[in-house]
């Protein structure tokens, strides 16, 4: 019979593949908004300034318009080619699962590589939505920001920020100290102070985008949920190619972790409890969906495992 102990270890390797991917991802996608950042500074620089004024007003409203499609192509270019990249190395994450389930399946069968393909799509299309959401908002904000006779300065910031919040380039060398600062520990607990002191300083330098509206906000939230959602997808899949119908609720509890994922960590529940509690609770940050794939909501670090009721059985008897 399958131990506790191996159900364990193989879900914690699991996990470490999925959190070395995530930040793997995360980390190229910073230098890729940088790039994004810089070109949308060029191409709204292009249109010509009213220099009677001393902050230099944008003139020609018809050219801001036109930067559309030069817009389009940097989004693509950049952001979506860096996304094309990310989610091909999904495939380590579906060899993951597998090894994950070696205890009850033998590897991939016939129509793995469909399957796999079908939801690499799925997540490609979160990033185009986020493309063409920021598209909209560049593009539009520049065509009205050229109406208004706004100084390119000013506009110019509003398109930095549209991308990457408090996060922009700046040639001020406090603000730039600051904003590398928080990149680089933004992930070190020891420092969380630290940094929450540093945003919230940014913050007071720009006095806008409290609310994260920025591409680089959704974009990182893409990155994480797509590519657990892509891996709890698979991981569902292939259960039900074995069989299965009964999982652990799988992952640490941290100071943030959610009720839903609190109360169920460890449990082992069948498909049909697991969907009966989580539409008889609400908790914030749930998300919509199959609750096997979307588990505690957006953001969250659980994930389901397949499992056979005796597997655990000396862990309920401990």
């Amino acid at each position: 019979m399958t131990s506790v102990a191996e159900i364990g270890r193989l879900a914690k390797a699991h996990d470490r593949i999925i959190e070395r991917l995530d930040a793997s991802h995360g980390a190229r996608l910073a230098t890729i908004l940088d790039q994004l950042e810089f070109r949308v500074v060029e191409i709204a620089n292009e249109i010509p300034i009213d220099r009677r004024f001393k902050e230099g007003r944008l003139t020609r409203a018809e050219l801001a318009i036109r930067q559309r499609p030069m817009i389009e192509a940097a989004i693509r270019t950049t952001f979506l080619g860096w996304a094309h990249q990310t989610i091909n190395g999904y495939d380590e994450a579906a060899s993951s699962v597998v090894k994950m389930m070696k205890h009850s399946i033998s590897g991939f069968i016939e129509n793995d590589a469909d399957i796999i393909n079908n939801l690499k799509r799925i997540s490609f299309a979160g990033y185009e939505d986020i493309a063409n959401r920021f598209l909209d908002t560049l593009s539009n904000g520049l065509y009205q920001n050229a109406i208004a006779g706004r100084s390119q300065v000013e506009a110019v910031k509003d398109m930095q920020q549209a991308i990457n919040g408090v996060f922009i380039k700046s040639d001020d060398a406090e603000i730039s100290r600051l904003v590398k600062f928080v990149k680089d520990n933004a992930d070190d607990p020891k420092k969380s102070k630290l940094v929450a002191l540093g945003i919230e300083k940014l913050h007071t330098f720009y006095g806008a985008d409290r609310a994260g509206n920025n591409l680089r906000r959704y974009a990182y939230q893409q990155v994480h949920d797509g590519l657990m959602q892509f891996s709890a997808s698979f991981t569902a899949k292939k259960a039900r190619d074995a069989g299965l119908k009964h999982y652990q609720y799988y992952g640490s509890i941290v100071t943030d972790s959610r009720p839903w994922c609190v109360r169920h960590a460890g449990m082992t529940m069948t498909i049909e409890e697991i969907r009966e509690k989580w539409a008889n609770n609400s908790w914030k940050g749930k998300a919509p969906g199959e609750p096997l794939i979307v588990r505690g909501g957006y953001n969250c670090r659980h994930h389901f495992v397949p499992v056979e009721p005796e597997w655990v059985e000396e862990r309920e008897a401990a």
